[in-house]
């Protein structure tokens, strides 16, 4: 039996298994996919469990995207760029990590009926804003990022090597060159009714795209009064699924659709 893991803390809460594990069966692999609570003392002990022959690839979540980098015997260069691993596979004996967030974020956006234009303004610079700093310069769009902690932002974008704007606060921006909002804090995660910033939505550009990568609740304060002002909304749910996809399809070498995943989490979901 083929086995991958989630690496996190906490773990319980994740929905990566009954992803992967729809995978397996869709694919007809006799597989299974577990989530492990690691405590970051403990994470290069868990990596020893990756040698194990059966072991095809591992999933990494807070707190040890980052952490686990010295870790590694080689890093791909998105990986690098992010500064964050969220993807384990071995490769000729080596443990080898990627980050198909920024991919899975740029897929989702895509699917949801985004059409470039404008600024992209993030909230938020944790590891989840370089994943979408990465594919949304990638894409040719200019990034602003409105941060409580300013030099936090400006740190992402010189680190990645992207040019750019920061915020400290929400009347500095000039709203009305956003084409994009999307939010990669945890605002809305424990407290439905909470939003990131109060966006006066009658000035972003007529056809912008709001995005919210906090998947429960599917549609957050933001995404809902978004969707009152008749803007394009993207729930995070899409991120979520297509991280996994492009994970399970390196470990695997085979492409399972989007909905095998999705269904497998639908019902978890409101």
């Amino acid at each position: 039996m083929k086995r991958a893991f989630l690496f996190a803390h906490p773990a319980a809460h994740s929905l990566s298994p009954r992803m992967h594990n729809a995978a397996f069966q869709w694919i007809g692999m006799d597989g299974v996919y577990q989530a492990v609570d690691i405590e970051p003392s403990c994470l290069g002990k868990a990596l020893l469990r990756l040698k194990e022959p059966e072991v095809i690839g591992a999933n990494l979540s807070l707190p040890h995207k980052e952490a686990v980098i010295p870790f590694l015997d080689e890093i791909e260069p998105v990986a690098k760029r992010i500064g964050a691993v969220n993807t384990l596979m071995r490769r000729d004996g080596k443990l080898m990590g990627t980050n198909t967030d920024a991919d899975g974020f740029y897929q989702s956006l895509l699917e949801g009926g985004y059409q470039p234009q404008g600024v992209a303004l993030i909230l938020g610079a944790g590891g989840a804003a370089r994943a979408a700093v990465h594919a949304l310069s990638q894409a040719g769009l200019t990034i602003w990022i409105q941060n409580r902690t300013p030099s936090r932002a400006e740190h992402l974008l010189e680190s990645m090597q992207v040019e750019g704007r920061v915020f400290a606060t929400q009347e500095e921006i000039p709203f009305k060159e956003v084409g994009l909002l999307v939010n990669s804090s945890s605002a809305g995660l424990s407290n439905p009714q909470e939003s990131p910033l109060t966006v006066p939505f009658p000035e972003l550009q007529a056809g912008a795209t709001v995005y919210d990568m906090v998947y429960k609740p599917l549609y957050t304060r933001l995404l809902l009064e978004a969707q009152e002002h008749g803007y394009n909304t993207v729930t995070g749910i899409g991120m979520l699924v297509h991280q996994a996809r492009l994970a399970f399809e390196r470990w695997t070498g085979q492409a399972v659709p989007a909905s095998v995943m999705f269904d497998a989490v639908k019902d978890t979901l409101q």
